[in-house]
């Protein structure tokens, strides 16, 4: 049996991307095989509708991208990481976005893929949640504002792996594999995309 695309799972509780979703692979271009380019526009598609820098119920999307987690294959997993989860990492500042806001609204697979790929980016450093924040209780952490460096963000959650991913199915720990494709490589046109999803 097919395993369901994530993006049935992440865009179900908000109508509008679902109607995004829909429309997206009712197009005669559409590629089946292509999950990962598929997510990365979606993503995008929910940042470029960022307002006063929030994503309008982006509550409910992280509760579509937790259910997707807590059902995906390895590739399905590690697509979910490098398309959604690192593209909010990568790009979410740019649009008014505070990183730590999007990461309070997520659950727990996800922000384990959070906290891994926030490490691989930022050359081993560590996501800053509670625990962080209990040891560094410094004046510098007091005031956050959009575009600054999350080194001293904070979430009421306790540190979980320290950047390596758990599925709750499984004791063993699972690591978002980026293979060989780069941190700052940008989702294109659809049109133009045919064969990034096999790097």
């Amino acid at each position: 049996m097919t395993p369901q695309h994530p993006l049935d799972l992440i865009t179900r509780g908000v109508p509008s991307l679902q109607a995004w979703w829909d429309q997206y692979r009712a197009e005669d271009n559409y590629d089946p095989s292509l999950p990962r380019f598929h997510m990365s526009e979606f993503t995008l598609h929910m940042l470029d509708q960022a307002q006063g820098g929030v994503i309008p119920s982006f509550d409910k999307v992280a509760y579509g991208i937790e259910d997707a987690l807590e059902l995906a294959d390895g590739a399905h997993w590690d697509a979910i990481g490098l398309s959604v989860i690192e593209v909010l990492l990568r790009d979410a500042e740019e649009h008014g976005l505070q990183l730590r806001s999007l990461y309070s609204s997520l659950g727990p697979h996800a922000r384990d893929q959070w906290k891994d790929l926030y490490r691989q980016l930022n050359h081993g450093r560590q996501w800053p949640d509670a625990a962080a924040l209990y040891l560094d209780s410094s004046p510098k952490c007091e005031q956050v504002r959009a575009g600054d460096s999350p080194s001293c963000l904070g979430s009421p959650r306790p540190l979980v792996s320290r950047g390596v991913a758990r599925h709750r199915c499984s004791s063993k720990a699972r690591t978002v594999d980026r293979g060989s494709q780069p941190a700052s490589g940008k989702a294109g046109s659809r049109r133009a995309q045919s064969h990034g999803e096999g790097r």
